[in-house]
């Protein structure tokens, strides 16, 4: 799969997430995304998956900012507080170490007024060549 196939594929997977990127630059990115009534779950608060989801996104772009093209191979999630009243969500994500065939991002969401609410570690297997 060349270089332009796969920005297409992301890009079609951030637009139906509303994964908007701030930054993405050497081994650190930045995105968010708005929330709506259909993201809350029965107790009000932002579904763990939508949290997921950015941090996936985030954590792969600071990856890819590094010239490294991988696949999520496995990540650790810490939900660590939830909040009723967020508007938007912002991810943060820095690499930790880019390898010839490993790499590790830590990547850390937050509500717009800059309340940490999950951390995430994950960890990505390298491809080289065509899938």
């Amino acid at each position: 799969m060349d270089e332009t196939t796969t920005r297409r594929i992301e890009e079609r997977i951030h637009e139906r997430f509303g994964i908007r990127y701030l930054r993405a630059e050497n081994g650190e990115a930045e995105a968010e995304i708005e929330l709506h009534e259909e993201d809350f779950n029965a107790m009000g608060l932002p579904f763990g998956g939508i949290m997921f989801n950015l941090a996936d996104c985030t954590a792969g772009a600071a990856h890819r900012s590094l010239g490294c093209m991988g696949m999520t191979l496995s990540s650790e999630s810490r939900f660590l507080r939830g909040v009723r009243d967020a508007k938007k969500l912002v991810c943060r994500a820095k690499s930790r170490k880019a390898g010839k065939s490993i790499g590790f991002v830590d990547a850390s969401v937050e509500d717009e007024k800059g309340t940490e609410l999950a951390a995430f570690t994950f960890t990505f297997v390298n491809y080289h060549g065509s899938l």
